[in-house]
C-alpha cells in the first residue's frame, strides 16, 4: 500500500500544479452556482435566471455536485480570510500568502478540487479491482498509474475543470461494493450519489439493477429502492419547491436529465455520427436512414447493444469480470451511438475499459482509446494551443480515421464478449 499511496500522492500533486495554469470558461458556471448557493441558499436554484444575474447557465447538474461547489466556495472564502488575518497580524512569511489570491486562476483551481479528488479515487478503485482480477501488485500499480498520469483524465479535471470524474468515481465505488460486499444498502446509496452528482450515470442503471436483483433478490431490491428514493428526495429537498412533494423527481427529469444545451447530432463528440456529418452542426431531428431521425437511429443502435448485453448478464451467474465487461460495452456504446453528446461524456467508459483490456491482455486498445479521447478533448478547447496539432486535428479525415479505429475496437470487444464460452 505504500507504493500505491506514493503514486496517489504524485497524481494529486500533478493535478494541483496543473490546476492553477489555466481553465475553461465553463468553470464560471460552477463558480456562479456555488457562490449563489453560499450567499442566497439552495432553495429554488433550478428556477433562477443565472444568465441575467451572472452571464452563466442556470444549473443543469444534480444537487450533489452543486453542494460540492458550495463547499469549495466556502473553502476559498475561508482561506482568503485566513490569509488576510495573517497579513494583518503576522509580519513574517505567512502574511505573504495573501499575494497568492492575486492569481486569477486560483479561484477556478479551487472549483477543480472535486474532480481532482475524484480522479485520485478512481485510481484507487482501479487498483482495488485489478487486485481482484489479476492478483498482481505490479500490474495493479501500473493500472492505477494509467489513470493518475493519463492526460485523458487529468486534462479534463485539472486543466479544463469539468466534473465527469465525480460520477465516474461513484459508479466505480458502486460496482465494487455491489460485486464484493454483502451489504446491499451501501451499493444502492453509492449509485444514488452517482445519479445525484451527474445525470450521465443513468446509463449504468440497467446493468446495476439486473446484477443487484440477481445477487440480493427481489425483496431486498424493493427495500433498498424505497430507501434510495427517500435518500434521493432528502438530498434534493433543500434545492427546490418544498410545497411540491414530487419536485425532486420532476426537476431531475425536466431540468437535468432531458435538459440539453444542444440538439445537434454530435456536440464535439468524436462518435459514429462524425462519419456522416463531420463537424457540422446538424440537428438530430434530421432524417438519417429509412425515414428515421439521427436521434432515433442512435437510440436503436444503443438499444440493441444494451438489450443483448443485459440478456448476457441475466443468463449468467453474477461474475465480477463479466459485469465490468458489460458495463464497458454499454458505456462505450452510449458514447458511440447516442446523439447530443459532448466529448467529455466518454470519460466514464475509460476506467472500465482499462480493467477489461488489462485482464484480456489488450492494453494497446486502452492506450489508443485514451489518446483518442484526449485528442477529442483537446480538439474542442485547443489549450494550450499547439499550431501543428491544431492544423492536423482540424482535418476531418484524420478524425474520421480515428473514429473508425475506435469503432473497430468496440466491435472487436463486443464480439469477444458475445462469443459463446463458459465465462468471459
Amino acid at each position: 500500500m505504500k507504493k500505491l499511496s506514493f503514486l496517489l500522492f504524485l497524481g494529486l500533486v500533478l493535478r494541483l500544479l496543473l490546476s492553477i495554469q489555466f481553465y475553461s470558461g465553463d468553470i464560471n458556471n460552477h463558480i456562479s452556482w456555488g457562490v449563489d448557493i453560499l450567499v442566497n441558499g439552495p432553495s429554488g436554484i433550478y428556477d433562477k435566471e443565472f444568465y441575467f444575474r451572472y452571464g452563466t447557465l442556470t444549473p443543469n447538474y444534480p444537487p450533489l455536485i452543486l453542494l460540492f461547489f458550495t463547499i469549495v466556495a466556502a473553502l476559498y472564502n475561508l482561506f482568503f480570510n485566513l490569509s488576510w488575518w495573517l497579513n494583518e497580524n503576522i509580519g513574517l512569511f505567512p502574511s505573504n500568502i495573501i499575494f497568492l489570491f492575486q492569481n486569477p486562476n486560483l479561484l477556478p483551481a479551487f472549483f477543480k478540487l472535486p474532480a481532482i479528488l475524484a480522479d485520485i479515487g478512481i485510481a484507487y478503485f482501479i487498483y482495488k479491482f485489478s487486485r481482484q482480477f489479476i492478483k498482481s501488485e505490479k500490474w495493479s500499480l501500473i493500472a492505477s498509474s494509467l489513470v493518475l498520469f493519463n492526460p485523458a483524465f487529468f486534462y479534463n479535471s485539472s486543466l479544463w475543470g469539468q466534473v465527469e470524474a465525480v460520477p465516474t468515481f461513484f459508479v466505480l465505488a458502486t460496482f465494487y461494493s455491489l460485486l464484493y460486499s454483502k451489504k446491499s444498502s451501501i451499493a444502492s446509496l453509492l449509485f444514488i450519489l452517482a445519479l445525484l452528482s451527474k445525470q450521465n450515470a443513468v446509463v449504468f442503471a440497467p446493468i446495476f439493477a439486473i446484477i443487484f436483483i440477481k445477487k440480493f433478490g427481489l425483496k431486498s431490491t424493493i427495500k433498498d429502492l424505497l430507501v434510495s428514493l427517500i435518500f434521493f428526495w432528502l438530498v434534493f429537498f433543500p434545492f427546490g419547491d418544498k410545497n411540491h412533494l414530487f419536485f425532486p423527481f420532476v426537476t431531475y427529469w425536466n431540468k437535468i436529465l432531458v435538459n440539453s444545451v444542444s440538439d445537434y447530432v454530435t456536440y464535439h463528440a468524436f462518435n459514429i455520427w462524425i462519419l456522416f456529418v463531420g463537424n457540422e452542426r446538424v440537428h438530430d431531428s434530421t432524417t438519417f436512414l429509412l425515414n428515421l431521425s439521427y436521434q432515433l437511429s442512435g437510440y436503436i443502435l444503443f438499444g440493441i447493444v444494451l438489450l443483448f448485453t443485459l440478456w448476457r448478464v441475466y443468463k449468467e451467474k453474477v461474475d465480477a469480470f463479466l459485469s465490468i465487461y458489460s458495463i464497458t460495452l454499454v458505456s462505450f456504446a452510449s458514447f458511440l451511438f447516442l446523439t447530443r453528446l459532448h466529448e467529455r461524456h466518454f470519460e466514464p467508459t475509460l476506467p472500465f475499459l482499462l480493467l477489461v483490456t488489462l485482464k484480456k491482455k489488450l492494453l494497446p486498445i486502452f492506450i489508443f482509446v485514451s489518446i483518442f479521447h484526449f485528442i477529442n478533448l483537446y480538439h474542442d478547447w485547443w489549450a494550450p494551443r499547439v499550431d501543428l496539432l491544431t492544423l492536423l486535428l482540424s482535418d476531418t479525415n484524420i478524425i474520421k480515421i480515428m473514429v473508425g479505429i475506435t469503432l473497430t475496437s468496440f466491435v472487436f470487444l463486443a464480439i469477444t464478449f458475445f462469443k459463446p464460452q463458459k465465462s468471459v
